[in-house]
This record gives structure tokens, C-alpha cells and sequence, in this order.
């Protein structure tokens, strides 16, 4: 599926690619055009004494759908991040018909008020989770590759061969197990594999867990103002922030002075997939309520999980059998632990089903 590259991955940029978040007119949104000239002031962020959460969302444009979609946690006075994924077939039915998560961004941008629908996208999902969302960083999926590029490549040990070929979209992926260094182009086909995963789409974000921790130890290793500038560049206009300079140069001076930063947790909102009318019709997400409201509680400061149950139908019983499931636990994966991840596979060569 053309454009679903999920730039989710970017989100290992997390707070520190902040500095390079450029933009294109949003209120309360600052360009930054010469990133060298810029004077980094006093780091704030460790004497706040509290945890920051930022949404990051990877736009296809085509449809305007978010489908990429992370919430980042960084507790600066104890050097650790926190980031949860939210897969895009998160059932949702807040506009009264049953639609997936990523679709939000589509419905607010055709409410025309006074917020932009980025903002009011972020005020939707902090509602739903129970958390409180100090900021949000909206990029544009086209920018994924140039971003990649230009810091020399990711290198990434693949944990099994991924082969995948579809002449419609002109695509093909064949990698070889083992060690090597994704480029922008195969790094998209990385993140976007999904059809030799028994678990689709999970499979699909456990490997861009992979990914997201190569990534930021790639970027992080060549994290100064200069290079900073030079990505700016490739990303302007792509990109939507509430951020200001200040606020984005504290992150940028935080993140210099306490690498290497290993203490990063990556998890995905607890929960399982199914079709709509059980047996047949669409596939959606639907969370463990019980589970995900103690993982936003633990690592993001969450209150109370969905307490409209809008992630749910209640006129769907196999829906509620697993919004209400109780005693599952949370995977919480470090970076150590996502070394011998193991990603549960259908051994065939040549499908063509969905990416």
C-alpha cells in the first residue's frame, strides 16, 4: 500500500529531532532557516522535575490519515524515554460510525474553526489515552527517506529474510538475513513489510521497534546544530509543530550533553485485532482497556484509559470480550531486549498480499 511507510520510525527522533521540525504556517509554529546562527539557552528541561509527552504522527498525504502514530515520554531529570505506538486500525467511533485512529486527522481538517486540526487531532488522542499531551510534531511521510539518507544510512542486523514482490506498485523488497545498512529507499520497504508476519500489522510495528532504536543511535551520533541545518532542509515545509525555537533548542542541548541515552522503552498499546462483524468484514484493533490503563499510568503519567469507550462497540460482544479482558500484561521492550526480538513469520516467497 503506496505511502503507508510510517514514518513512525521517525519517531526514535523523538524529542531530539525536535530541532529540526521546520514549518509551513501553523500558529505557535517557528521556521528555522540557519540552525548555526542559533544561541541554545539555559537547558531547562532537568529542572522542570516533570515528565514531557510529545505526539509524533507520520502523515500519508494522499489520504491525510495518520499512519504512523507515537507517544513520546521524556522524564529528563531521569534520562529516560518512553515511547508507545498506536496502531492505525485502533477502532474508533467518536464521529458515530466505526473508523480506525488514523483517520482523526482526516475528520478534524474538515472542521474549519479556529484550531488547526493538528492541534485539535493531539487534544483528542490526550482525551482518549487519559494523558496529558504537552506537544505534537506532524510529519509528512515523504520526508522519511531524505532524513534517512542524510545521516549516511541506518545500520540494522534484519533477524530473517524478507522478500516481497508486487509489479502494481513497481515495489519489490529482498532482503537477506543479517548485518547491513539501510539506505532512504530500503529503509521505507523495511518499515512498511508486513506480508510474511503471521501478526500483520504487530509484526510490522515489532520490526519498526527494531528500526526506531538503529535509527536513533544513528542520528544521535551525528546530533550537532550544523548537521542539524542540513536536514532542515530536506524536511521544510513537510512538517508541523507547536514548538517554539527555545522550547526546540532545549531539547537539542539536553540530548547533546547526555548521550549516549540508553535507558528507552518501547511498547504498543495492548490489545488484538479482529473483524468488524467477527467472522468477516473490516479488521480493527480494539485495546485491553484494564492493560493499556495501567501501561499509560506507569510510563506516561496517564489518569484514566478511554473513559467513553469509543475504542469499543458495545453492540459488538467479541468487541467487548476483548476491550474488557483482564490479567494481560504489557511487553515493554528495551534496547538490549529488541536485539533478539523475534518476529513470529509465515515461511512463503513471493506473495502479494497487503504491505
Amino acid at each position: 500500500m503506496r505511502g503507508v511507510m510510517r514514518g513512525l520510525l521517525l519517531c526514535g527522533v523523538l524529542c531530539f529531532l525536535a530541532l529540526l521540525w521546520g514549518c509551513d504556517g501553523t500558529p505557535a509554529v517557528t521556521n528555522i532557516s540557519n540552525a548555526e546562527s542559533v544561541e541554545i539557552p539555559t537547558n531547562s528541561l532537568e529542572k522542570s522535575g516533570r515528565s514531557i509527552n510529545i505526539l509524533f504522527a507520520g502523515i500519508d498525504k494522499a489520504a491525510n490519515h495518520t499512519d504512523a502514530m507515537m507517544l513520546i515520554s521524556l522524564v529528563p531529570d531521569q534520562k529516560k524515554i518512553s515511547v508507545l505506538q498506536l496502531p492505525r486500525d485502533t477502532f474508533y467511533r467518536g464521529y458515530g460510525q466505526p473508523l480506525r485512529i488514523n483517520q482523526i486527522l482526516s475528520r478534524e481538517s474538515r472542521n474549519h474553526i479556529t484550531r488547526s486540526p493538528e492541534q485539535r487531532t493531539t487534544q483528542m488522542i490526550a482525551k482518549l489515552l487519559g494523558v496529558s499531551i504537552d506537544h505534537y510534531l506532524f510529519m509528512d511521510l515523504n520526508a522519511f527517506g531524505a532524513l534517512v539518507d542524510d545521516i549516511g544510512g541506518v545500520p540494522i542486523d534484519i533477524p530473517a529474510p524478507m522478500y516481497y514482490d508486487d509489479p502494481s506498485q513497481e515495489l519489490k523488497i529482498d532482503f537477506p538475513a543479517g548485518k547491513t545498512v539501510l539506505n532512504g529507499k530500503k529503509a521505507q520497504a523495511f518499515v512498511r513489510f508486513r506480508s510474511e508476519y503471521i501478526t500483520g500489522d504487530l509484526g510490522r510495528l515489532d520490526a519498526q521497534k527494531i528500526f526506531l532504536s538503529a535509527f536513533f543511535d544513528a542520528l544521535l551520533s551525528k546530533s550537532d546544530l550544523k548537521f542539524a541545518s542540513k536536514l532542515l532542509k530536506d524536511i521544510k515545509g513537510k512538517t508541523k509543530t507547536d514548538l517554539s525555537l527555545a522550547e526546540l533548542t532545549d531539547f537539542v542541548r539536553y540530548f547533546a550533553a547526555n548521550r549516549p541515552f540508553d535507558d528507552i522503552r518501547f511498547m504498543t498499546l495492548p490489545g488484538e485485532a479482529t473483524r468488524y462483524a467477527n467472522k468477516s468484514g473490516a479488521w480493527y484493533y480494539i485495546p485491553y482497556k484494564e492493560a493499556s490503563n495501567a501501561l499509560l499510568a506507569e510510563y506516561f503519567a496517564g489518569g484514566a484509559f478511554d473513559t467513553e469507550q469509543l475504542t469499543t462497540d458495545l453492540r459488538k460482544q467479541h468487541f467487548q470480550n476483548i476491550y474488557c479482558t483482564k490479567g494481560v500484561g504489557s511487553r515493554v521492550y528495551l534496547k538490549e531486549d529488541l536485539k533478539n526480538l523475534k518476529i513470529p513469520r509465515v515461511h512463503r516467497k513471493g506473495s502479494y498480499g497487503k504491505l
